[in-house]
């Protein structure tokens, strides 16, 4: 038993010793990166560079087309416990924060409104294009642009581990998600002094935990429900109830904001808006209003929602067919395409009769 024990544990140390071969330079900025030189740039760096071929070489510099401003001028907005989706941080690296969901406003100046849940895409509010900071975009599905949220070259290069098959996987990747358990290996391998027991269960626990995610958004599909807050009584009461595509559910992070401004903000009074009415192809927006601020910066506005449009196309009515298609823009009202049936019968030549 003792021999077992001894052979396990210069096991696990060797694996800890091959794990330490493979962690990355961390390279900082300014210095050159890319195919053939060690290392990989630091966290809120990417590798720039000139040529756009995948054997070029480059420096680590903060993201392109972001904005970034130093984290000390930033005003972050105040963590919360429970997030209805993932927790990210946005591309300048500077604010940890619940990922903004569909129809919450994203990006912004250095990215202050916010970074999109995975699967979504800071997109123009009206239009076909993601929104490039400083623009202000909405969080929706963006046909033919949604990138692999692991990989996203406006995020910074981050590096950490994660427990896998029972040692630590150590590696970095480009994303503004939480993506490690452990920011170091040696915090992971702190973590590995458990026995092999707790891993197994741990393990079958996770596969039962997967099997009963894809039972729950099997049942989503049947019977929509969506995470929804709403301020009663001087606090956030946050639960689950029907799918309203009208709607926006009203997200924690967002419920405690309204929470603070009705408490710092009773004397205040705010211009008085007017509501847009929405085309059916297309949602409201939240506001946003800036931390510790009592007003709406940006009010709710019409955005398309392009899951809506059908598909595959319709049918036309026989002796008919497809002649024309008015391509969407992206604006309320034109968000889809719209397709015209015409005669397929061709006119008869006068001449021939």
């Amino acid at each position: 038993m003792i021999c077992l024990s001894l052979w396990l544990w210069w096991t696990l140390l060797r694996g800890s010793c091959q794990t330490e071969e493979t962690w990355p330079v961390i390279l900082g900025q300014g210095q050159p990166c890319g195919v053939g030189i060690e290392g990989v740039c630091g966290a809120n760096l990417t590798c720039v560079t000139e040529e756009e071929q995948a054997s070029a070489t480059g420096v680590c510099t903060t993201p392109l087309d972001t904005d970034c401003v130093p984290c000390t001028s930033v005003q972050c907005p105040p963590n919360r416990r429970v997030c209805p989706g993932g927790y990210v941080t946005e591309p300048c690296g500077c604010c940890p924060h619940c990922a903004r969901q569909q129809g919450q406003l994203c990006g912004g100046p250095h990215w202050s409104r916010g970074y999109c849940d995975r699967d979504l895409t800071c997109s123009q509010i009206t239009g076909l294009l993601p929104a490039t900071p400083p623009q202000t975009g909405v969080c929706k599905v963006l046909p033919g642009h949604q990138t692999d949220f692991l990989a996203d070259p406006l995020c910074p290069l981050v590096a950490g581990c994660n427990v896998r098959f029972g040692t630590c996987d150590c590696y970095s990747v480009q994303t503004c998600h939480l993506a490690f358990s452990y920011q170091s290996l040696e915090d992971c391998l702190k973590a590995m002094k458990v026995d092999e027991y707790y891993w197994i269960m741990d393990g079958e626990e996770s596969e039962d935990r997967e099997e009963m995610e894809e039972e729950e958004e099997e049942e989503e599909e049947e019977d929509c429900t969506e995470w929804n807050c709403e301020v009663r009584e001087g606090r956030c009461v946050c639960g689950e109830r029907s799918c309203d595509p009208q709607i926006q559910p009203l997200s924690e992070e967002a419920c405690q904001d309204l929470l603070l401004v009705q408490a710092n903000c009773s004397n205040v009074t705010c211009p008085e808006l007017p509501v847009p009415s929405c085309s059916e192809d297309s949602i409201l927006t939240q506001p946003f209003i800036l931390p510790g601020s009592c007003c709406p910066l940006v009010p709710a506005l019409c955005t398309c929602v392009f899951e809506n449009c059908k598909t595959p196309l319709p049918t036309c009515p026989p002796g008919q067919q497809f002649k024309n298609t008015v391509k969407a823009n992206g604006f309320p009202g034109s968000c889809c395409d719209s397709y015209l049936c015409e005669s397929s019968e061709e006119e008869e030549d006068p001449q021939d009769s």
